[in-house]
């Protein structure tokens, strides 16, 4: 399965729209689960993981294909869940 997010990876840092889009849509569900466990608030969780793949895809010339994408992706999903618990605060 990592291969297939390699290759969607490729495509999108090609410009694929396509491509980032079935990127999300294989991963969404994993990191709304991650997201609304630590904030705690359905609405909220919706919108972290929208910030979390905007932050992923303005990022992705960074990711290293030596690490799975999920983990990665989940490293910048709980960042950002732990960046708004901060700032509520």
């Amino acid at each position: 399965m990592p291969e297939v997010d390699d290759i969607l990876i490729q495509e999108a840092l090609k410009g694929d729209q396509k491509a980032f889009r079935s990127l999300v849509s294989r991963h969404q569900a994993s990191v709304y689960h991650i997201i609304v466990r630590m904030v705690r608030d359905k609405e909220l969780a919706d919108d972290l993981v929208q910030e979390t793949f905007m932050k992923a895809f303005s990022s992705l010339r960074s990711y290293r294909s030596e690490y799975r994408f999920s983990t990665w992706l989940y490293k910048i999903a709980a960042n950002c869940s732990i960046d708004h618990l901060r700032k509520k605060r």
